[in-house]
């Protein structure tokens, strides 16, 4: 399907969005234990919580920019720290790592508790306990959430109506709904297929404490084979690898209505997938349905302790331009090989060490993720200037930091966080807790 806007066209609109971000983050005491104190923000919906009662999830609003969504995740971290550092339980911090910190065994996770009409909330936290373990539910990532501007998609959407003029008695609004599904079909799909490259470029949790394998080795510093193991074979994950219809919305919800029916899983947000489609307002297949598509999800993206926010805007802003690349390709179609080959990419890239990494393409090439990374790259730096006028700059720049870390293994972030935390992990990570904390009292 693509875009058919003409390219000056096409250049008007394209580098325009709307973002989301989504940043989950564990609270823990001054000594780096996992805190045991209720969920401290009730009622705010801006500072929820996942599934533990300690796993704080910041959320933002929509935002037109990267620098408005950053900023107001920014503000965020430092109003949740603030209060945190405010408890008359005593000081909490945010844990800044994916990985957790101490771990004192499955009854050390306190699962969230949920009264009233969301009772139902809580049981299926036991049920997720009870399936999959506690421990990976401490895993902590943040999810980007985006779409195209609404200037581009009804300019977009004219030139489809012209290619293939109105019916009569054709709803116009169902018209561009239903095109409004397509364009992000596609895009699920080719998100799907280069979602291994987002986590080779961000991947930053090579280390964990030993208390997460075996309750007693506190503060035994483990250097792992991967980079992100959230991500990895060993992460939070379906015990299948799903495959879903990108074909259509219908196809895509009856997908994964077939899983639930199947009691392969239990409801929709029980598909642990790189990338969803989503409705505005609940996360369910009959909204979908009734609504329409209004953003893809991006779900593989680690907390970057090096950044007191958790994740820097270089990153953000490079996300933002392989979406808009991405719209540039050519549509594949995304069946059960190539989800199965994908989801396999996606834990591949997810290893720590760049040599024993191999990416699957199409006819089953099999190629070293530098050199793979590499190529898309500098296609990228090739392509997208012109497509964000006024913005040149920030394009090169932003495919040139990310074009090093492929160029020099050193500047990847799991590189350097395992320099940096690889004896001491807990400690160092608790002087950095409250290192970030301190910066945003106020």
């Amino acid at each position: 399907m693509g875009f058919l806007l003409d390219e000056r066209e096409l250049k008007k609109y394209i580098s325009k969005g709307e973002f989301g971000l989504e940043k989950e983050s564990l609270r823990v005491d001054a000594h780096g234990y996992l805190s045991h104190t209720p969920h401290p923000f009730p009622g705010d919906s801006r500072i929820d919580r996942d599934f533990c009662e300690n796993q704080a999830e910041l959320i933002t609003g929509v935002s037109d920019s990267i620098e408005k969504v950053w900023a107001e995740l920014a503000g965020l971290c430092r109003e949740t720290a603030d209060r945190l550092l405010k408890l008359e339980t005593g000081r909490e911090y945010l844990w800044p790592f994916s990985n957790p910190p101490y771990v004192r065994g499955e009854e050390d996770i306190p699962i969230a508790q949920f009264s009233g009409n969301q009772t139902g909330k809580g049981v299926y936290r036991e049920y997720l306990a009870e399936k999959y373990g506690k421990k990976k539910m401490l895993y902590s990532g943040i999810h980007y959430n985006f779409s195209f501007s609404e200037e581009l998609l009804r300019a977009d959407f004219a030139c489809h109506r012209e290619k293939k003029p109105v019916d009569h008695g054709t709803d116009e609004e169902k018209a561009y709904r239903d095109y409004k599904d397509r364009i992000y079909l596609e895009l699920g799909r080719k998100a799907v297929r280069y979602s291994w490259l987002i986590v080779y470029l961000t991947a930053a949790s090579p280390v964990l404490d030993g208390s997460y394998y075996r309750a007693g080795d506190l503060d035994e510093t483990v250097v792992s084979r991967y980079a992100s193991p959230r991500c990895s074979e060993i992460g939070y994950w379906n015990s299948f690898v799903p495959i879903l219809d990108f074909t259509s919305l219908n196809g895509y919800a009856d997908s994964i209505d077939g899983y639930v029916k199947s009691r392969m899983i239990s409801a929709s947000t029980e598909l642990y997938y790189p990338v969803r489609l989503k409705a505005r307002g609940a996360n369910t297949t009959d909204n979908l349905r009734e609504n329409g598509v209004s953003h893809v999800e991006l779900r593989m993206l680690d907390l970057n302790p090096l950044c007191p926010v958790g994740i820097r805007r270089q990153d953000l802003r490079f996300i933002h331009l392989m979406l808009v690349w991405l719209m540039l390709q050519e549509d594949e179609t995304l069946g059960t090989t190539e989800q199965t080959v994908a989801i396999r990419n996606m834990k591949e890239a997810a290893r720590f060490a760049p040599e024993e990494i191999q990416i699957e393409s199409g006819w089953y090439q099999i190629r070293p993720v530098r050199e793979a990374a590499a190529e898309i790259l500098d296609d990228m730096t090739e392509k997208l200037p012109g497509y964000f006028p006024g913005q040149e700059d920030m394009v090169r720049e932003c495919l040139t930091f990310q074009r090093e870390k492929v160029t020099d293994p050193s500047k990847r972030y799991a590189e350097q966080i395992r320099e940096r935390f690889q004896r001491g992990y807990v400690k160092k990570g608790m002087r950095l807790a409250k290192e970030y904390a301190d910066r945003f009292e106020g």
